[in-house]
């Protein structure tokens, strides 16, 4: 990119001079009325039993940004002058003209509260006019209590560098801060409500390194509630949320039941580079895109609403701004779909890029780059839906696309397709299997359900029509969970580890197979035979697993009528041209009332080092064999399926999570009609409709009877 140039034309220099007479004009004639307005009860912002995001009682789905200013970064709120309240406005107005609903503003702790852990008031009254302008623009601010980290940067008042979480000082003058904040804002109709800081998780693990702090999971459980305790008891009326992505495992400090102790809802960030999910697909793939989905399923568990407030794709990394409008598009409308209340691209604007972070004595836990210099990390200077000119980006113009239909489209819309339960294992001190997990999920997506996680710690939920057990073995407590579900007639799968079928042997030891094909065994000598509706697999035919070694475990022996052999081993020929023996490796047995799918191989550990694997990949027949009849299916398994209905009206939701053209056949058990519901174009009718995808294409279509 481009530096900009500082020298304006003679028409920019006019419209600068304009945009900075209308916002002093502004200024002066708004300030008595809104100090006005603010004695009235501000709008507020609810959560309802439901989960979703209310606004006096009107529940609706956010679309927003984190606010990165267009110029001064997030210095701004030092540097105020007319010319600020000038580009304030103006980042405003063009966000709201893009579809922005609702922006994060992180004002940073140095900024507030000076060395001498001294409120500054001064920056609290920018802060509140800040918000002042947002809600002149019909966007809604999230405020954050503790910015110590961003963008590399590490910027603390002197005196809280220590233990932020654990030092009774320090959490004193905090606790002091956050008063100061609701008190000021409370009243603001602007505001939506709080966070923690930017990250706070990464502020910690920058102190632990360079003051070599510790905290508990439960003394930073102490001390969010200490701080939602102290907003709540200033400005009960809003939410708190903690600002960060949850651990994924208990033993971790910020980890989701701590974190849905302490706060009104969970938030996600998630970013396929940070989490390394471009080592397994490309930026256009399966688990790349699912990344942010799996997230939110996993914050989800602990049951508090969610909000992805940090996401994105910088143009230094993917260097294509049609690619990422593919993904801003998927990750959108995958959020809203999957039940998320609100979902905020990281970032607003793109930072000039002459901008230099100011290099203070309190940055010395900062990035290498940010002290020898104040530049940012690459990725921070073309992240924006807007250019620093306040132009919109081509994923910019998808934003707003997109938000508008979604907030058309409203909430409340029950998602029909079977409920899959993937269970998280309760594994502390073991090490979390997070990329198993996230490779179990992308496959059960494939096979067309609704996945959600659960914790093996805790009953399986009536709703599930199966539970997926991928390469770990359960504690006694999650064997006794999955054992009452299964006897009460519920569907399992396992890889790997057999914990419940007794009448089939596993030996410890077995085979690893390369490039491993299966065979489907279905019939039993003897014993009729009928697969439901829907069952994927057909006799005789060949499943491959398109991973370069497999490792299986060798089944010595089954005995019993009740269980039947789905897969086995191809038999190789011997030297005097007989057949070995076939040996099974996926079998079904009936426990109780239910059925329990036994996978003998590592199937999902080893899918994760494989890259890109799915074109010439059938796992995912796999998994849909745990798919009950549903009346709505697709046939591409690259394409995520949602199929819902809201009083009496019925959508379907395609997405296609790949960087190739798909061809979608639509299966209906009745024939239906389905129309484009952004176009109102028809797309076919009948039993098949086939419809084509380009890659990253997202459509919604409303269903009717034919």
């Amino acid at each position: 990119m481009k530096s900009h140039n500082t020298t304006p034309k003679p028409a920019a220099a006019i419209a600068t001079l304009l945009a900075l007479t209308l916002a002093l004009a502004l200024h002066a004639a708004t300030a008595p009325a809104a100090r006005a307005q603010q004695t009235q009860p501000p709008p507020t912002w609810t959560l309802n039993a439901d989960g979703h995001l209310s606004l006096d009682g009107h529940p609706q789905f956010l679309s927003g940004a984190n606010y990165i200013p267009s110029r001064d970064w997030y210095m701004i709120l030092k540097n105020w002058t007319p010319t600020t309240i000038a580009t304030i406005e103006t980042d405003m107005k063009a966000m709201r003209d893009i579809g922005v609903r609702i922006i994060r503003f992180p004002p940073l702790w140095p900024l507030l509260q000076d060395d001498d852990g001294n409120i500054n008031t001064t920056t609290l009254d920018h802060l509140d006019e800040l918000l002042t302008i947002a809600h002149r623009n019909n966007i809604t601010v999230q405020v954050e209590f503790f910015t110590g980290g961003v963008d590399g940067a590490t910027m603390l008042p002197t005196w809280a560098e220590g233990n932020i979480f654990t030092d009774p000082r320090i959490i004193a003058r905090e606790t002091e801060l956050v008063t100061a904040i609701a008190n000021r804002l409370k009243n603001n109709p602007g505001l939506f409500g709080y966070d923690y800081g930017n990250e706070i998780d990464i502020l910690y693990r920058r102190l632990m390194r360079g003051l070599k702090i510790h905290a508990t999971p439960a003394q930073i459980r102490d001390w969010m509630l200490t701080i939602t305790h102290a907003a709540k008891t200033a400005d009960p009326a809003r939410t708190v949320a903690p600002g960060l992505a949850s651990g994924r495992s208990p033993d971790t400090p910020f980890n989701v039941w701590n974190i849905a102790d302490a706060t009104d809802f969970a938030t996600v960030h998630a970013y396929p580079y940070f989490d390394g999910t471009i080592k397994y697909d490309p930026w256009l793939g399966q688990r790349t895109l699912y990344n942010m989905n799996y997230a939110l399923a996993y914050a989800a568990m602990a049951g508090k609403p969610v909000m992805v407030q940090e996401n994105g794709f910088s143009e230094w990394w993917v260097g294509n701004h049609h690619a990422i409008a593919s993904a801003l598009r998927i990750s959108l409308v995958g959020t809203w779909a999957q039940g998320g209340i609100a979902y905020l691209w990281w970032g607003s604007h793109d930072n000039p890029l002459d901008y230099r972070i100011p290099v203070e004595k309190n940055a010395r836990f900062s990035q290498p780059q940010v002290l020898d210099g104040g530049i940012m990390n690459h990725l921070e200077y073309a992240e924006g839906l807007l250019d620093s000119a306040n132009r919109p980006k081509i994923y910019g113009h998808e934003f707003k696309r997109w938000a508008a239909l979604i907030e058309r489209l409203g909430v409340n819309w029950r998602e029909t397709l079977p409920t899959l339960y993937l269970l998280q294992p309760d594994d502390t001190g073991k090490g979390f299997p997070d990329k198993i997990q996230l490779t179990a999920f992308t496959l059960a997506k494939q096979a067309h359900t609704n996945v959600k996680l659960w914790p093996e710690q805790t009953p399986i939920p009536p709703d599930a029509a199966a539970v997926i057990i991928a390469n770990i073995a359960l504690t006694e407590k999650g064997k006794a969970n999955i054992a009452r579900y299964l006897n009460a007639g519920g569907t399992v799968y396992q890889s790997w580890v057999n914990d419940f079928a007794k009448n089939i042997t596993v030996a410890e030891t077995g085979d690893t197979l390369e490039n491993p094909a299966f065979q489907v065994t279905l019939p039993v000598a003897g014993v009729p035979m009928r697969n439901t509706p829907g069952f994927p697999l057909f006799d005789g035919e060949r499943l491959r697993v398109n991973v370069p070694k497999l490792k299986i475990k060798t089944i010595t022996s089954i005995t019993g009528p009740e269980t039947r052999v789905l897969l086995s081993t191809i038999p190789e020929k011997s030297a005097d041209k007989k057949s070995l023996q076939k040996q099974p490796v996926f079998t079904e047995t009936k426990i109780g009332a239910g059925k329990y799918y036994y996978l003998a191989a590592n199937l999902e550990d080893a899918l994760v080092w494989t890259y890109n694997p799915w074109l010439a990949d059938n796992s995912d027949k796999i998994y849909r064999v745990l798919r009950p009849d549903h009346p709505i299916d697709i046939d591409t398994k690259l394409v995520e399926l949602y199929a819902k209905e809201r009083d009496g009206e019925k959508i379907l939701v395609l997405l296609n999570r790949s960087d190739a053209t798909q061809l979608v056949t639509v299966y209906s058990r009745d024939a239906v009609a389905l129309q484009n519901y952004e176009t109102r174009a028809p797309l076919g009718a009948g039993r098949e409709i086939s419809i084509t995808l380009k890659p990253g294409e997202v459509l919604i279509a409303t269903m009717t009877g034919d």
